[in-house]
């Protein structure tokens, strides 16, 4: 893991020779997850078939503040997760956002965001979108290469 970083959740790769871990951040001072659902945290891509191998971190810290839950599609090339903006609220509203796989070899992969983040949902429509609140993501979400299912 990268400095300053201890591993959370993982999810291995199409072809199993790494993982995409959450590595939630240490300093100040580590800090529970139960009541703490958006701790800060990075995606980050770790070789395992290699004995000295680098980690490359997947998601920008400026922008996603804490990423979660990370799958991959059926035919390994889209990895989805959840992330939030730095905010102190627990269990906030978050963004589904995909990234391109398999990660290019040079340069940072770009990430997309599919659903944001709802500040106010419409007001006057009684059935706006509220935004994904989700608690966890099941670890089989996709129904098929395009679209996932949450609930």
């Amino acid at each position: 893991m990268p400095k300053g970083y201890c591993a959370g959740e993982f999810e291995f790769s199409p072809d199993g020779k790494s993982l995409v871990v959450v590595a939630y951040a240490t300093e100040p001072r580590r800090l529970g997850l139960i009541y703490y659902t958006t701790r800060p945290s990075v995606l980050v891509h770790v070789r395992v078939d290699e004995e000295d191998s680098e980690s490359t971190i997947i998601t920008d810290p400026a922008q996603d503040w804490s990423p979660v839950h990370p799958r991959f599609s059926p035919d390994g090339k889209t990895l989805v997760f959840l992330t939030s903006p730095e905010i102190n609220l627990h269990g906030s509203c978050r963004a589904l956002k995909t990234c391109e796989w398999p990660l290019p070899e040079e340069g940072k992969p770009s990430t997309r965001t599919s659903v944001d983040i709802v500040r106010v949902p419409d007001e006057g429509e009684q059935d706006a979108f509220p935004g994904l609140f989700p608690s966890g993501v099941p670890a089989r979400v996709w129904l098929d290469n395009d679209r996932i299912a949450l609930a």
